[in-house]
C-alpha cells in the first residue's frame, strides 16, 4: 500500500556453479517486523570431498569428513543435517540441471524441509520442500549401479558425473530460510575405461552380405 517502505538487499557471491558471464541475483530479502518473521542470509557449510570408484561393475561414491568441521558445522542456529547426492550432465551443471540420487541425514526426526517461497508466476508464497531427508542416518559411501539421468544401465567407456553437498537446518520458528546447502564438489568418472570391447560413441562399421535395403 502507499507510504510503504520496502528494503531489498542483494548479496553477490561466488559459488563456481555460473557457466556464464552475467549477474545473478540470488535472494530478494523482505524485512517484515509486523508478523514477527525473521529473514536472513544463512551462513553455508564447507563443502564436502568426493571421490569416484569402480566397485563390481558400478560406480562408487565416497567421501569424508575427517576434521569435523562439517559434521559439526553450527553457526546461529543452522546446524548440519545431512548430505545430497546428484547426478549432472557435466562439470558445468547447476544443482537444478541434475537428479538428486540420495540424502542421508541425521536421525533425529526432521526429515522434509519445506520453505514458504514466492511462486515467480503467481507472485503469491506456496511451500515448497527443499530437503527430502528420511532420518536415513549418516553414511560416507554410495554405489551407483544405473544411469539416474537416462534411468538406463551403466555404458562402458561414457563419462559420468556425480557431486555431494551438505546441507544444514535451523529449528527456529518464523526463521526463513530454514536450511542452507554448501556449493556442489563435482567429481567425474569414465565407466570401465580399460575393459576391453567397444566403447560409448565408438563408431562400428558393418557390411550386408545378402538381401536389399
Amino acid at each position: 500500500p502507499a507510504g510503504t517502505s520496502l528494503k531489498l538487499r542483494f548479496r553477490f557471491v561466488s559459488d563456481d556453479e555460473d557457466v556464464t558471464e552475467g549477474v545473478y541475483i540470488d535472494d530478494v530479502i523482505v524485512q517484515n517486523k509486523n508478523r514477527g518473521i525473521t529473514y536472513t542470509s544463512p551462513p553455508v557449510p564447507p563443502t564436502p570431498q568426493l571421490t569416484c570408484s569402480e566397485e563390481e561393475n558400478k560406480i562408487k561414491l565416497t567421501w569424508t569428513d575427517d576434521t569435523g568441521e562439517i559434521e559439526n558445522f553450527k553457526q546461529v542456529g543452522y546446524s548440519f543435517q545431512g548430505y545430497n547426492i546428484y547426478q549432472l550432465h557435466s562439470p558445468k551443471s547447476i544443482i537444478s540441471n541434475g537428479v538428486r540420487v540420495e540424502t542421508f541425514d541425521i536421525s533425529d526426526g526432521v526429515t522434509e524441509i519445506v520453505e514458504n517461497i514466492i511462486d515467480p508466476v503467481t507472485g503469491l508464497p506456496s511451500q515448497v520442500t527443499v530437503q527430502n531427508g528420511s532420518d536415513s542416518g549418516i553414511k560416507r559411501d554410495f554405489v551407483i549401479d544405473k544411469d539416474y539421468l537416462e534411468n538406463y544401465h551403466l555404458l562402458k567407456g561414457k563419462t559420468y558425473y556425480f557431486a555431494i553437498t551438505a546441507y544444514t537446518f535451523n529449528p527456529g520458528e518464523n526463521i526463513v530460510p530454514r536450511c542452507s546447502e554448501s556449493v556442489m564438489n563435482i567429481a567425474e568418472i569414465v565407466f570401465q575405461k580399460d575393459l576391453p570391447g567397444f566403447t560409448y560413441g565408438d563408431t562400428i562399421s558393418t557390411t550386408q552380405l545378402a538381401g536389399s535395403g
